[in-house]
C-alpha cells in the first residue's frame, strides 16, 4: 500500500477564501491567498509507503494499492527521486482530472476587490474585471481588461490597461509618495510599476513608473511619470511632470495657460531623480 503526500492543499478553491489571521486577534480582509503559487523545480507531491508514512492523519483518497503518481501538465517526477511530483513551470497548482496540474497563466474572471483580496502571481496574470480601489496586483506581466482605480499594481515586466487609469487626488497607498509633485499637497492615488513597458488608453490622478517605454493611447493628467525609456502620449499631457531618459512625444496638447505647470525632465536617469527625492523626503 502506498500514500501520496501534498506539499500543497488539494481542497484549495479560489472561490472558499478565508482572511489572515494574526496572533493579536485582527484580521486583513485583502490577504486572503487567492492562488497556490509554485515555481520550476518545486517539489508538490511525493508517494512513500502506507506504513512509513509518519503522519497524523490519512487521507482515504490518497491510498493507493499500487506506487500511483498523478502527473499532470507542467509537471514531471524528480530526476533523482522518480518518487517525487515536481513543478517544471512558475505558475498555480491544482488538480484537474485526477492529475496534479500546474498553469502559467492566472484568469481572474471578475473584478480584483474583496471577494479576491490582494493577488500576487509568479507568473502572468489578466484581469478580466476592475482593479478597485485599495488593492494590489503583483505579477510578472499584467493584463488589466477593465478599468485601475484607486490601487497599487507591481510588474516584473510589461503592464496593459484597456480600460484606463482613473485614480483620485488622495493616495490611500503605503508606498509611492516620493514623486515629482505638481503642488505641495497632490499624491497621485494609482501607482503602476513596471520593469518592462506600460501602455494605457489613458490616465488621471497615478504615477507611473516604467524602466522601459510609457505609452498612453488617450490623455493623461494630473500624474506623475518616471520613465527609462520614451513616453507617447497621443492626447493631452497636463497636470502633473514627468521625468524620462528618452524622448517625450506629446501628439496633441502639451500644458495649458494660467493652470498648474506641466515640467518635463529629460536626459537624467530617471529612476535615481526618484531615489533623490525619496531622500529629500525622509
Amino acid at each position: 500500500m502506498y500514500y501520496l503526500i501534498h506539499y500543497f492543499d488539494p481542497d484549495f478553491s479560489h472561490l472558499k477564501l478565508t482572511p489572515e489571521h494574526f496572533a493579536d486577534g485582527t484580521s486583513d480582509l485583502r490577504q486572503l491567498g487567492y492562488v497556490q503559487n509554485v515555481v520550476a523545480g518545486q517539489v508538490l507531491a511525493e508517494v512513500v509507503e502506507l506504513d512509513k508514512y509518519t503522519g497524523q492523519k490519512r487521507d482515504p483518497r490518497f491510498i493507493y494499492s499500487q506506487k500511483h503518481l498523478p502527473v499532470g501538465p507542467n509537471c514531471q517526477p524528480h530526476s533523482a527521486n522518480p518518487d517525487k511530483i515536481i513543478s517544471t513551470v512558475n505558475g498555480y497548482v491544482f488538480y484537474h482530472q485526477g492529475l496534479i496540474s500546474v498553469k502559467k497563466l492566472l484568469n481572474v474572471r471578475n473584478n480584483v476587490g474583496f471577494h479576491t483580496g490582494n493577488i500576487f502571481f509568479v507568473n502572468d496574470i489578466s484581469v478580466h474585471g476592475d482593479v478597485q480601489t485599495g488593492f494590489a496586483v503583483e505579477a510578472a506581466n499584467i493584463l488589466v481588461k477593465g478599468h485601475v482605480e484607486s490601487c497599487k499594481i507591481k510588474s516584473h515586466g510589461d503592464v496593459a490597461c484597456l480600460g484606463g487609469v482613473k485614480g483620485s487626488n488622495t493616495s490611500s497607498l503605503q508606498e509611492g509618495q516620493a514623486e515629482i509633485a505638481h503642488s505641495d499637497n497632490y499624491v497621485p492615488s494609482s501607482l503602476i510599476e513596471a520593469k518592462g513597458n506600460i501602455r494605457l488608453p489613458f490616465c488621471e490622478h497615478a504615477q507611473l513608473r516604467a524602466k522601459g517605454n510609457i505609452v498612453i493611447d488617450g490623455s493623461c493628467l494630473h500624474y506623475t511619470i518616471y520613465a527609462g525609456g520614451s513616453v507617447l502620449i497621443e492626447g493631452r499631457l497636463q497636470g502633473g511632470a514627468l521625468s524620462a531618459n528618452g524622448l517625450v512625444v506629446v501628439e496633441k496638447q502639451l500644458g495649458r495657460a494660467y493652470t498648474v505647470a506641466t515640467p518635463l525632465m529629460m536626459g537624467y536617469p530617471a529612476f535615481d531623480y526618484l531615489k533623490l527625492h525619496k531622500l529629500d523626503n525622509q
